[in-house]
């Protein structure tokens, strides 16, 4: 009977050793680099986005106008696609 419980308990063991193996690695593998990603390069790609947007709105005129004359610019900006 002991000697089937210390089986028992050395299979548990080696189960979750394996368990928590798996469980750092997916953390590394996965969970890690995903939150790498969404702190470090997607934040910077937002950052730049909401810094054109606003730069934009408060770009009025592309040449000079009249005194009561407001304007409004657009710009189109062509970026390479993504694969």
């Amino acid at each position: 009977y002991v000697k089937q419980e210390i089986e028992i308990i050395l299979r548990n063991k080696k189960k979750m050793n394996f368990e928590d193996n798996l469980e750092k690695q997916i953390n590394e593998e996965g969970i890690e680099k995903i939150t790498d990603f969404l702190e470090g390069d997607v934040k910077e790609v937002l950052e730049r986005l909401e810094d054109v947007k606003d730069a934009g709105s408060r770009y009025r005129l592309f040449t000079e106008s009249g005194e009561n004359t407001e304007g409004n610019v657009k710009f189109i900006i062509e970026t390479s696609g993504i694969e």
